[in-house]
């Protein structure tokens, strides 16, 4: 047995080692297999195979599969011709390697569908092995099709070529083996056609339905290496799955390989595959270069036979003379033996064709590409191997004209030709018809300043046949490409490039451009005048020859920028603000010395060119009882808490884990003392639930200008993040004399660490110490600022320069502009000229300049004025007043206690005769005997006179008013005569519909919902879980942005992420100079927003990234505190101004007052849709205290009183302990408390002034108005967390925030479904009972009648 196990294991390192063998392919010739067989032509004949075990391609399931010789499987029909095309084909296909096979020389085709035991348990190992989440994964059938020593066209068979595909199928995934034993591809391409173009090299992929995936290599020399190569570290073996594939994606790849034993092509032995064939690899000090061999030219990655013509294709476009140019065709043929270049491009406008005489840099640079090259020269080509980018700038100084050329080079295509792409840019000037350009014979002069960059300047004429006139303009160009820098320069770093024997010419009729030169590359004879002009050109600045002499030019990423003395000096581009950056639209731009970067947006990913969006929880539709998270930034699905996956799905977990050892194998079980449980816990490295656990994923260092750094939380060592070890400051053991100021943190790159001028390094602690004798004033957390010509901090009113006389880059205002480079304001502005005041300012024109001068009762500068507090306490007002908060004014002032009414400047009793205001519409304010004035209901209405006063009801016994199906009855609740509907019906008794019930025809429900009983005695349609609707239609709930707060500062309404990033540090997403937010909160399931503006009188509906900004409810007073019912549809506020509780419907905005009486300052408000109850704060300093009752206002009581409540503000409940919890300026603390035994729990004490209350699944979040910040502390550790930034935007003090969380809460109450069978003018309030009552707005037409149950 040992020595069994010892031969297997050999045989695995001889195959890692050499790669695959023809005998490691799986068995293809016995088991039934078959071969194609030729016709009568003796070419082979497609076959079509009816599939046992159906196979799943990209988003379609396949039960036939055809086999072709050229070394492709399709689906839809035969491919028995070779096309000799670029993929993709038309049709979905398998291509292991598309060819022109032919088989008459030599070759055997053999294919298979198999369920032999062994083949099914090896391919099913390999999908497992290779893929997550594949571990019940077992094919059913394996399709086999091999293709064995097949020869290539025409009848050759002195190469040949091995190769096998095996697709693994159970009916519902289909995975797919390519397999390419050592040394099996030894063509990858038939012979030429006469008269045509050559075969296309081999492709390898899959496609279908616009959407493609090629193998590495696909068309190119390299893929005679792909038996080298592989996608799971086995050479010549690679595994894909290939179905179901969602819309949008493509082709998978394997997840579950380990890549950290693999080496980076570093020498020859691991990265000579990375040579063209014709190439040998060479190895040097610290890493290795490619060469072309003798009888070749080339870059090394892709080398040319000497002397053989070469096609050059691509197209042109862009806009000339004001005038669109469409995509048009460049065709080139090159003779690369004696440099000759002839280059066409057709269908050319002819209202441009005669100018476009002038570009020949256009054929220019094809000829520097190939030019004949003099000694040890290289032309374009052996530097570059065709991949490269060209700009050129044209400027004719007789008309001003110019023009620019950016182009494209893209290396060689399937057929062995270079491709490219152009786009012309400009004006150029008017040629009279029918003329013709000459250019004579000139040189071009090219000069490396720095690897892989090429520079040129030249000042050129022309003229026209038959006019002596010459017409100068002058060329600039730019080439960068790729360069080997293992390597050393050969050569001198100034090349001439001489043009001769041109010929210019336009065809009018046809619209054809030609350009025709002969080139050669040589050295520069005489002295290069830039080895003296280096030493004269200042910095980011490159000399190139200039005839005789030599000029400076700014490097890329640069621009001149002239002094008063007439000095020039190269500064920085900002690409980002001037629009010249190459960013996607969906990243983020950073400037940087010399260039830019580009960093996708979260959400998406790629280079920052080109970002794509990431997969999201809201793409991702999960089971019952499963919730979307997000990991690795991949959405995956996953038991929501108190659940545990199987096979069939989500189900309760019945015992704890202690009991049930059910954690992931890279989990552990713990007892959580919160929830008195023992739970599920992923292991460190791994994220997840606990009982499914993935591998958490490292980020990739950022790096800008030489330095890189890692998000928060990691630290760079060895060129890669790893969790930082880094303990806090001030758990040192060094001793009680420690110094403890203020101090820098040091900045660690690899494996150094470094501290600011003034300080060393001490690694026992891991600190800065300050050195004596110098000023150790701390500029930031590191202690030290990057100078503005590494990170461009300047305003945008401001330019770097760099300061002589300190050595150093500091920013400094533009002329007309003063302060400090980091912030300029235009200097002496005067305010009547431009509007600079603060809303709460005038401009006075008293000097000589006028000026902003705030308001009285405000103060500041004019630009920004305050208000000024009125008072300080109650002492500072007069008799029947009170110091008190306006939060409309932002300031405290005096205003009247309550029972008083301010008139004419004092505070009296108030009652209707000093405010007739306060009465109902439908009311009116009389005198009565002992109690003064009070405001009564008119005749024909009832209420209490000032919130409501309702049409006096008329019973159906006196009008006679019910519909069909009802009947008049006596209601013992109202105590009158009302309409009923009659069993077997419901409605409000003026229309009565049929109870058609889901118990009896379970059809009535949509095929998305349940019938499920809503009362004892009623069944509904119910949507299941991810679903919504009334039951009767049902469509999947949408998945909305999450993790993040909304935050309410004055003007703006902001959104700030939990953990927020330079890249995201959050944003508003509303701006009203003319609001005052102040209360928030969030309908959780449908993704919206809903904020109070006390300036406005009105309660605001937003979407969470405010690209839908609606008023929802307009008359209200001061509402400082908002909660949302998101179960019954409702909507609850305190209005401090009016003293109310109030509510309305989400739906139909129906609202109702629903406590009026006994509340001096409500404040915050929550709901808890569950029990059907709300609490509320009343900031009452004289008794101040938090008191609930149920939804509909009944069993008003006092929650909570005493010492721990002094200044109650934001209310808030947790869902995860089922708390009620807040925030208090009184105590200075937050504070939580059991909702069913109110044992008060201080969360976190000593704070500044607590306003705003948030709690997500990990964290408490409050406003402080003391610090201007977002404050946080860990639910689970209890620590402080880093203060959240406020993004710019708002204004003033951080009022309310709220929570987004990923999953809503999973609560119901009786009022879920169809309004709890409610009628649609009233309000369904649940009653804290199990019932609810349907409760009549006060806003509602008609009559109505409230009802309980």
């Amino acid at each position: 047995m040992a020595q069994q196990a010892l031969f297997l294991l050999i045989l695995v390192i001889l195959q890692f080692a050499h790669g695959l063998s023809k005998e490691g392919l799986y068995p293809y010739a016995g088991g039934g297999a078959e071969t194609l067989q030729p016709d009568q032509n003796n070419q082979l004949t497609s076959t079509e195979i009816q599939l046992k075990t159906p196979i799943n391609f990209y988003d379609k399931v396949y039960t036939s599969i055809f086999v072709n010789g050229n070394g492709v499987l399709s689906f839809i029909r035969s491919m028995q011709r070779f096309f000799n095309i670029a993929f993709p084909l038309d049709d979905p296909v398998i291509a292991p390697l598309y060819t022109h096979v032919d088989t008459r020389g030599s070759g055997t085709i053999y294919y298979s569908e198999t369920d032999d035991p062994e083949i099914l348990s090896r391919a099913g190992g390999m999908v497992r092995s290779a893929f997550k989440e594949t571990e019940n994964f077992q094919p059913t059938h394996v399709f086999l099709a091999t293709w064995l020593d097949v020869g290539y066209y025409n009848e050759k068979s002195d190469k040949v070529n091995t190769y096998q595909v095996a697709i693994s199928s159970n009916g519902t995934h289909s995975y797919v083996e390519l397999l390419y034993p050592n040394g099996g591809i030894q063509w990858i391409q038939g012979e030429s056609h006469p008269n045509g173009l050559p075969d296309a090299k081999a492709q390898a992929g899959f496609m279908s339905e616009g959407r493609m995936y090629t193998l590495k290599g696909s068309g190119t020399d390299q893929i005679q290496n792909i038996d080298k190569w592989s996608n799971i570290n086995r050479p010549g073996q690679w595994i894909f799955q290939m179905g179901p594939i969602p819309e949008g994606q493509n082709i998978k790849t394997p997840n579950n390989i380990d890549n950290s034993h693999v080496q980076m092509d570093q020498t020859c032995m691991t990265g000579a595959t990375t040579c063209h064939s014709k190439a040998t690899c060479i190895d040097y000090e610290y890493g290795y270069c490619c060469s072309c061999k003798p009888g070749f030219f080339g870059n090394g990655k892709s080398c040319q036979p000497n002397d053989l013509p070469l096609r050059v294709i691509g197209k042109v476009s862009g806009r000339i003379n004001g005038q669109e140019l469409p995509s048009r065709d460049l065709q080139c043929y090159v003779q690369t033996k004696d440099g000759r270049t002839y280059t066409a491009l057709s269908r050319i406008p002819e209202s441009v064709g005669q100018d476009f005489q002038l570009l020949g840099t256009l054929g220019g640079v094809i000829g520097w590409l190939f030019a004949k090259p003099m000694g040890e020269i290289k032309n374009g080509y052996q530097l570059t191997g065709g991949l490269f980018n060209h700009t050129a700038e044209l400027v004719f100084e007789s008309s001003g004209s110019r023009i620019s050329i950016n182009s494209i080079y893209l290396g060689l295509d399937v057929f062995g030709q270079l491709k490219m792409e152009a786009d012309i840019q400009g004006t150029l000037p008017r040629l009279p018809p029918d003329s013709r350009v000459d250019f004579g014979d000139y040189e071009e002069v090219y000069t490396s300043n720095r690897r892989g960059i090429l520079r040129s300047h030249s000042s050129r004429k022309y003229q026209l046949t038959g006019n002596p006139t010459e017409y100068p303009f002058s060329v600039d160009q730019t080439i960068t490409y790729q360069d080997c820098t293992h390597v050393k320069p050969m050569g001198d770093n100034t090349t001439k490039l001489k043009f001769s024997r041109g010929l210019t010419t336009y065809e009018a009729r046809e619209g054809i451009i030609r350009f025709a030169m002969n080139t050669k590359m040589t050295p520069l004879e005489e002295e290069d005048p830039c080895i003296q002009g280096r030493e004269t050109c200042g910095e980011h600045s490159s000399c190139v020859v200039d005839g005789d002499d030599f000029r400076c030019i700014c490097n890329t990423g640069y621009q001149q920028l002239y002094e008063e003395d007439g000095s020039a000096s190269c500064v920085d581009i900002n690409e980002c603000t001037a629009g010249y950056h190459l960013c996607s639209t969906e990243a983020q731009c950073i400037n940087n010395e010399g260039g830019h970067t580009c960093q996708c947006r979260p959400g998406f990913t790629g280079d920052g060119r080109i970002c794509e969006r990431l997969g999201s929880c809201e793409d991702t539709r999960c089971g019952e009882y499963e919730e979307c998270r997000l990991i690795n930034d991949q959405p995956i699905c996953s038991c929501v808490p108190g659940f545990v996956k199987s096979d069939q799905g989500c189900f309760p977990a019945e015992d704890p884990c202690n009991l049930a050892n059910n954690c992931s194998p890279q989990g552990e079980c713990t007892y959580d003392h919160q929830k008195q449980s023992h739970v599920c816990l992923c292991l460190p490295g791994f994220v997840g639930d606990g009982y499914n656990c993935y591998a958490e994923e490292t980020p990739e260092p950022n790096c800008a200008n030489g330095i890189c750094w890692c998000p928060p939380d990691w630290e760079l060592r060895d060129s890669t993040c790893v969790r930082s070890q880094r303990q806090n400051l001030g758990t040192s053991t060094s001793g009680p004399h420690r110094d403890l100021s203020a101090q820098p943190q040091p900045e660690c790159y690899q494996d150094s660490c470094f501290c600011p001028w003034g300080y060393d390094y001490e690694g026992k602690d891991d600190i800065c110490v300050p050195q004596p004798g110098y000023k150790h004033d701390t500029m930031g957390p590191t202690g030290a600022q990057l100078s503005c010509n590494v990170v461009n901090t300047c305003h945008p009113y401001a330019q770097c320069i760099f300061i002589s006389s300190t050595e150093d880059y500091e920013c400094q205002c533009n002329e007309g502009y003063e302060g400090d480079g980091i912030e300029c304001v235009k200097a002496d502005v005067s305010c009547m000229d431009v509007d600079i005041c603060d809303p709460n300012a005038s401009c006075r024109p008293d000097e000589l300049i006028a000026k902003c001068v705030c308001n009285p009762g405000f103060e500041g500068d004019g630009t920004t004025c305050s208000a000024i507090d009125a008072c300080s306490d109650h002492s500072d007002c007069s008799q029947n007043e009170r110091c008190s908060y306006n939060p409309s004014k932002s300031r405290y002032e005096c205003t009247c206690n309550p029972g008083f009414n301010m008139v004419n400047g004092q505070c009296v009793v108030a009652d209707c005769s000093t405010n007739p205001s306060q009465c109902h519409v439908n009311a009116q304010c009389i005198t009565t005997s002992g109690e003064g004035y009070k405001c009564v209901c008119m005749t024909g209405f009832h209420g209490d006179g000032i919130n409501q006063c309702v049409e006096d009801h008329i019973g159906c016994n006196v009008v006679n008013n019910c519909g069909s199906n009802a009947v008049c009855g006596y209601n013992q609740t109202s105590g009158n005569y009302a309409c009923m509907c009659l069993p077997g019906f419901y409605g409000d008794g003026f229309i009565c519909r049929a109870q058609a019930s889901c118990r009896q025809n379970p059809e009535y429900c949509s095929r998305d919902a349940t019938c499920a009983p809503v009362t004892p005695t009623h069944f509904a349609c119910v949507c299941n879980e991810g679903f919504h609707g009334d039951g009767l239609e049902c469509k999947p709930k949408p998945k909305h942005a999450a993790n993040f707060l909304l935050v309410n500062q004055g003007m703006a309404n902001l959104r700030i992420p939990y953990f927020p990033t330079p890249v995201y540090p959050g944003s508003p997403i509303n701006l009203a100079n003319s609001q005052m937010a102040i209360a928030i909160d969030i309908d959780c399931p449908n993704g919206k927003a809903y904020s109070s503006d006390i300036t406005g009188a009105k309660i605001i509906s937003l979407t969470y990234n405010g690209s839908s900004v609606e008023t929802f409810i307009s008359n209200v007073s001061s509402p400082e505190g908002i909660s949302i019912d998101w179960v019954s549809r409702n909507l609850f506020w305190t209005d401090s101004g009016k003293g109310t509780i109030e509510v309305a419907s989400l739906e139909t905005k129906k609202r109702k007052v629903l406590i009026s009486e006994g509340l001096v300052n409500p404040r915050g408000i929550a709901v808890h849709p569950y029990r059907g109850k709300i609490f509320w704060s009343d900031w009452n300093r004289m008794t101040p205290k938090i008191e609930w009752s149920n939804e509909d206002g009944t069993q008003r009581e006092v929650f909570l009183q005493g010492d721990m409540v002094k200044l109650p503000n934001s209310l808030a409940i947790d869902w995860t302990s089922d708390e009620l919890c807040w925030a208090d300026a009184g105590t200075f603390t937050i504070s939580c408390t059991p909702i069913d035994n109110k044992r008060v729990n201080v969360i976190e004490k000593d704070l500044a002034y607590p306003f705003g209350l948030a709690i997500s699944p990990d964290s408490y979040y409050w406003t402080d108005w003391k610090t201007h910040k977002i404050e946080a502390i860990s639910k689970h550790t209890s620590e402080r967390l880093k203060s959240l930034p406020i993004p710019p935007g708002g204004s003033g003090k951080l009022y309310g925030i709220t929570s987004v969380p990923e999953q809503c809460p999973r609560l119901s109450n009786i009022c879920q479904y169809d309004n709890g069978r409610c009628h649609k003018d009233q309000l369904c309030l649940p009653n804290g009972r199990g019932g609810r009552t349907c409760a009549c707005a006060d806003n509602t037409t008609g009559p109505c009648t409230e009802s309980q149950s």
